[in-house]
């Protein structure tokens, strides 16, 4: 194995090497002459020893690293050389995992720092940014990340703030590889992407794409000791990563920033983002649908001169289906979810209860009312009588059959394109 030393004695006879060649060359020579030893081996005579480099590589090998390395070909037996010992024992390629997972982390190092992408502020009309001036108001957290190739993996989050503009968290336009799903976690895009991937092909739920994560790809890692956030995935992650990167997609082609609440519950921050997208679908649609004139569905007219003056486009409005089922009462609801949570208190994995716990007799059930419509009462005995000192109150009896939509309304153009559609709940002529 060669040693420093040797390095130095050999740079004394060949000083053409360090001065031709960049660092970055040369350790991208190391890294791609590693992969080939099997193959370089595998052309060498039969009484080669194998635990000894050969002394010069073949052409094919030799021309392959000179192009691969952006250096001469000479360049690149000077190199091989030079390093082919180190190449062929491997005593540049040290593991360090232990280092990060132990002595770093106690001290307050971390082998993935996630800093946001520019130490400035983005902001237009902001001082700081007008003076030249760095953000320097940071706040440093432990988090997990959670990656494909190495699984949870413990980190720190610094974020730069600026002391003009507080209170939104306004996102790049240019978002780095990991996502921000909650304070505390973080996810690579690869990793959002499989679950996104495993609910459009699979139909996979949040909690199987989280169960999945942790049962294949977490690589068996527990949490460290003393570390407070679990190395494990939830489906509210899953979740929240689908509705952060969605949001991501569609700020960016419509050539704007996502800017959400930096504070209050994280099941709340996203909400007006996603009635705003929602709310521009539902009255201009989707741009490919808009931009849509075939010539089918479309006339143009022009005048005397041949300028087209006049579009025409035909579309058809009716009801496709006689309804379908939809929500009961909220409270209803509840009753029925907290059955479910029985059986199903943390994912879709059921466990074994008493069947009278998920399915109660059956009976009327009478519902109170405050004034307010709030219940107040889940569940009353109807053969009751109220005395003095319960007052009367109003009484709304469960509707137990399903509630149906009035019909489903489509504006189809005549080439078939489906142009917009609209849910009627109570009527034909009513949203």
């Amino acid at each position: 194995m060669a040693t420093f030393y040797d390095l130095l004695q050999h740079l004394e006879k060949q000083p053409d090497v360090i001065n031709c060649i960049s660092l970055t060359a040369l350790f991208r020579f190391i890294n791609i002459a590693t992969s080939l030893k099997d193959d370089i081996i595998l052309i060498q005579p039969a009484e080669a020893q194998t635990s000894s480099p050969p002394p010069v590589l073949s052409p094919a090998f030799n021309t392959f690293l000179a192009a691969a390395c952006s250096i001469l070909p000479a360049q690149a037996n000077h190199a091989w050389t030079l390093l082919r010992h180190v190449i062929w024992h491997g005593a540049i390629d040290v593991d360090v995992s232990s280092i990060w997972e132990n002595d770093a982390r106690h001290r307050g190092f971390a082998e993935y720092l996630l800093y946001p992408p520019s130490q400035y502020c983005t902001k237009p009309h902001c001082l700081h940014q007008g003076k030249g001036m760095m953000l320097k108001k940071a706040e440093q957290r432990n988090v997990v990340l959670f990656t494909l190739a190495h699984g949870p993996c413990a980190a720190r989050s610094v974020q730069l703030y600026c002391q003009v503009f507080e209170g939104m968290r306004t996102y790049y336009d240019e978002q780095p590889e990991t996502i921000q799903v909650t304070d505390h976690v973080f996810m690579e895009k690869g990793v959002v992407k499989l679950f996104k991937t495993a609910m459009d092909i699979s139909w996979t739920l949040a909690t199987n794409c989280a169960r999945l994560y942790n049962m294949c790809l977490s690589q068996g890692k527990q949490t460290p000791e003393g570390y407070h956030i679990k190395f494990e995935i939830t489906g509210d992650h899953v979740w929240d990563a689908f509705v952060i990167t969605a949001l991501l997609k569609d700020s960016k082609h419509h050539m704007h920033s996502l800017t959400v609440p930096r504070t209050g519950d994280q099941r709340d921050r996203f909400t007006k983002a996603m009635m705003d997208r929602n709310r521009r679908i539902q009255l201009y649609g989707y741009e490919d649908v808009h931009h849509h004139h075939c010539n089918r569905c479309t006339r143009m007219y022009a005048n005397d001169q041949g300028v087209t003056t006049h579009k025409v486009s035909v579309v058809v409005v009716d009801g496709v289906t006689v309804g379908h089922p939809c929500c009961l009462s909220r409270f209803q609801l509840q009753e029925r979810l907290t059955h479910s949570r029985v059986a199903h208190p943390n994912d879709t994995v059921g466990q074994d209860v008493e069947i009278l716990t998920l399915h109660p007799p059956e009976a009327e059930e009478e519902y109170e009312l405050d004034e307010t419509g709030t219940l107040v009462l889940p569940v009353v005995d109807s053969s009751s009588d109220p005395t003095p000192e319960q007052p009367t109150r109003q009484r709304l009896k469960a509707m137990f059959g399903r509630r149906r939509t009035h019909n489903k309304q489509l504006m189809v153009a005549p080439c078939g394109m489906i142009i917009a559609r609209q849910t009627f709940f109570g009527a034909e002529g009513v949203l």
